[in-house]
């Protein structure tokens, strides 16, 4: 059965994005194509169980219950809209059981209902919300037997599959004894008693297919004359069973995997915000220490974007407190740097006629916290040239002209003139220059649900706001990324939210906005916490791309085994595609998507070692050195499980199993020369730069500077300037701050006996290299297990 696999791998997928929901959708599906269960020849076949339904309706048009139905299994108007077993047949559902509607009687007469338990047990839709059991006795409230008499609702047997019809369609249950439903229902009474499990089952795998049928958009209805015409794949009744029992025992695991998630889940949270904890109210005896530990641990407990955020908002947290980076006594103090601000404030003023802005007095027991040494409390307005915002007339529109942004040109900090309208250039002339925004001044929405949001002018292209939109011009004293900075953090956007006027439309008025705390370091110390600032958020786009990236391995791989799942079971070879083909023969989807991967970022290597006719250093000791790089620092899953061998961080199995996938997609092999392996291209080489798991365009950017790197060097320094990077990562997640010499014992003494043949001054050079290029472990790649260590751990 194809689906074997993709139970085998059940709880390994259980963390694609919306596994859970998407396993119970495809277990259904596989119920009701005859997939979940084997058939059994011994089975009676559904044409008999066909004539026992056709016995027990023509009783029911016998005693008048049922008018003369249409046969069974003429089937000239059911649609096939797949292949089932050939002991199934093709029915429509009115063709297993009776479509039956309901009523409600008049809600003005309070007679016409009773409590629950004191009348005729009656159903709305709304009883169905949220109620996850399968059987139901009654809703929240009874019909009396006035209005069960008075209305159109319908007393059904216990059994009757209950299908809601609109507000919203496609709750299914069954009743676990004689009911009625209101007109929200289009319920199904089973011929034969015993099949009401599988219609249920099937009723709820078909539910999203008669929605898309239902007219209407706000409100929609399916009609009984729909829902008798559904297509249903009807089993053999001892089949019925046995894939009522499979999918039982299944939604039962579906049910076990979510919990089990969400209880990883609410402790990855807790450890999170523990963490967090750490730099938020950080003790300053401890915080170095504690800082590390918690940026160590940040892979392993960050697995949602919103943890991401967190972690960006406590780093701009850190670096407006002065939490950061260490103080320098050194550093000419923020008092002096006051000084040369407001000279400059005052001589802007006067060249533009803009008078001097009044601001409160600082009251000490008002700050938010103890300025660092060195540090000044001042107001927001201290720090710019001027804070004002854009024209409060609407602008005249022009069909040529300059560019007019809204809020909704900011995003993400920057500034996109897609679709921005355009005004004519003499009103854009008319305007004050201090109401024209330039390059290096700072735009900060002001108005709507995204206020609060800086974005820095890098353009010195000619534009105009609207007045949603405050203009702040720095001061040339201050460093302007230490401003955007201050913008962004916490404090600033709490005073924003904490001086909100207006409900419909959030409004921060420009006084208060000029009276923002702001604190004022050393300038020195501004350009060290932009420096710092930078570096840890590009780890946290670190963190993000590679949560991204395992996301979508995850998902591809779920795909994978649902798309293998649904294959005929006879399908041949050549009719699926390179990852179903291989999947069928290596038996593991994932492992297939990961050699897609890397035979992406060998073919990318080769071309550009070609590219610098540096060809032939290009052989399995580079090929494995750039995995490793690549798979750490672009944060771009693999599947490696690297050792530490004697030519640097290895993974045999794994690149064993990338070559022979390439082998047999015809993409490129490694033969001998003598000396080594080198790569050669087959036929299909071009078609693995185009494979669908390939990187995003940032990781290949990485992957390319980084492979960039590698090309000049042999095949020694290529080992050994990879090997400097694992030691130097390992230490770091072993939360290590380890100094030079630590970490060159860490990738000669510490690694593999060969390595100590080499001199110690080559691991120096490439860590000074290593350092030159930006290449920094952070201690999120895998850590490099010795070979013994490697077998303990698996």
């Amino acid at each position: 059965m194809n689906a074997e696999r993709l139970l085998q791998h059940y709880e390994k997928i259980a963390d694609a994005p919306e596994a859970i929901a998407r396993l119970r959708r495809f277990v259904l599906d596989l119920a009701v194509r005859g997939k979940l269960v084997p058939q059994d020849a011994k089975d009676e076949p559904a044409s008999e169980l066909l004539t026992r339904i056709e016995k027990a309706k023509a009783r029911l048009v016998k005693a008048g219950e049922l008018r003369k139905p249409r046969d069974l299994d003429s089937g000239g108007d059911v649609n096939k809209a797949y292949s089932i077993p050939s002991t199934w047949r093709w029915v429509r559902l009115d063709g297993v059981g009776a479509i039956v509607g309901g009523g409600t009687p008049s809600a003005s007469d309070a007679y016409n209902f009773a409590e629950p338990g004191e009348g005729v047990p009656w159903l709305t839709p709304a009883d169905l919300g949220g109620y996850s059991k399968l059987y139901i006795s009654r809703g929240s409230r009874d019909l009396s037997e006035t209005g069960a008499r008075t209305s159109s609702a319908t007393l059904m047997p216990k059994g009757t599959v209950l299908f809601t019809s609109r507000a919203p369609i496609g709750y299914v249950a069954i009743a676990a004894n004689p009911i009625s439903t209101n007109q929200g229902f289009k319920s199904i009474v089973p011929y034969v008693a015993d099949c009401s499990r599988f219609i249920a089952t099937a009723m709820k795998a078909f539910a999203p297919e008669i929605d898309a049928k239902a007219p209407g958009t706000t409100f929609k209805e399916v009609s009984g004359k729909v829902v008798a015409a559904v297509p249903f794949p009807l089993p053999p009744l001892a089949e019925q069973h046995r894939i009522v029992a499979k999918v039982d025992e299944l939604m039962d695991l579906c049910e076990r995997l979510e919990t089990a998630r969400a209880g990883r889940e609410a402790v990855r949270d807790r450890l999170a915000a523990a963490n967090l904890a750490r730099f938020n109210a950080p003790d300053p005896e401890t915080f170095r220490n504690d800082a590390r530990f918690a940026l160590d641990a940040l892979p392993a407990l960050t697995t949602r974007p919103d943890q991401i955020k967190d972690l960006r908002r406590t780093i701009l947290n850190l670096a407006v407190r002065g939490k950061l980076v260490p103080q320098d006594p050194n550093d000419e103090p923020g008092s002096e740097l006051l000084k040369l601000i407001a000279t400059e404030i005052a001589t802007y003023g006067e060249a533009n006629c803009i008078g001097t802005v009044q601001t409160d007095l600082i009251a000490d027991e008002k700050l938010p916290f103890a300025a660092p040494t060195g540090w000044e409390w001042t107001r927001l307005s201290t720090l710019f040239k001027v804070i004002t915002d854009g024209d409060h007339q609407p602008p005249p529109k022009a069909d040529t002209g300059v560019a007019f942004l809204t809020i909704g040109n900011i995003t993400s900090g920057r500034l996109d003139f897609t679709g921005c309208r355009l005004v004519p250039e003499a009103y854009f002339k008319s305007l004050a220059p201090y109401r024209t925004p330039a390059k290096s001044d700072i735009l900060y929405t002001v108005v709507g649900a995204t206020y609060g949001r800086p974005a820095l002018v890098e353009t010195e292209r000619p534009f105009c706001v609207q007045r949603h939109i405050a203009i702040l011009k720095p001061v040339e004293a201050m460093s302007v990324r230490f401003l955007m900075t201050l913008l962004a953090s916490p404090l600033i956007y709490d005073q924003a939210t904490n001086s909100i006027t207006g409900t419909a439309q959030p409004t921060i008025g420009l006084r208060p906005l000029r009276n923002f705390l702001a604190p004022l370091p050393p300038l020195a110390e501004q350009h060290r916490i932009v420096a710092k600032v930078g570096a840890l958020m590009a780890l946290c786009d670190r963190l993000e791309a590679s949560l991204t990236a395992t996301v979508a391995t995850r998902r591809r791989l779920l795909d994978a085994l649902l798309a293998e799942a649904l294959a005929p079971a006879d399908a041949s070879l050549s009719g699926v595609s390179d990852r179903q083909t291989v999947a069928t023969v290596s038996g593991d989807p994932e492992k297939v998507i990961f050699a897609e991967r890397s035979a992406y970022i060998l073919s990318l290597a080769y071309e550009r070692h070609r590219f610098a006719r540096r060809e032939r250093t290009f052989g399995h000791v580079k090929a494995q050195k750039i995995l490793h790089l690549v798979e750490a620092e672009a944060g771009f899953d693999l599947g490696r499980a690297p050792i530490r061998d004697a030519a640097g961080p290895n993974d045999f199995k794994h690149m064993l199993a990338v070559e022979q996938w390439a082998r047999g997609h015809e993409r490129f092999v490694f033969e001998t020369n003598g000396a080594g392996y080198l790569l050669r291209q087959l036929s299909n080489f071009d078609k693995s730069l185009k494979t669908e798991h390939g990187p995003d365009p940032h990781t290949r950017a990485i992957a390319t500077r980084l492979i960039d790197i590698l090309v000049p060097m042999d095949t020694r320094q290529a080992e050994i300037f990879a090997t400097v990077y694992s030691a130097w990562n390992n230490l770091l997640i072993e939360g290590k701050a380890p100094t030079d010499t630590e970490i060159v014992c860490a990738a000669r003494d510490d690694w593999h006996p060969d390595k100590l043949k080499l001199p110690a001054g080559e691991f120096f050079a490439a860590l000074a290299k290593l350092r030159l290029e930006g290449i920094v472990p952070k201690g999120t790649g895998k850590f490099v297990h010795g070979p013994y260590q490697k077998a303990l751990f698996n």
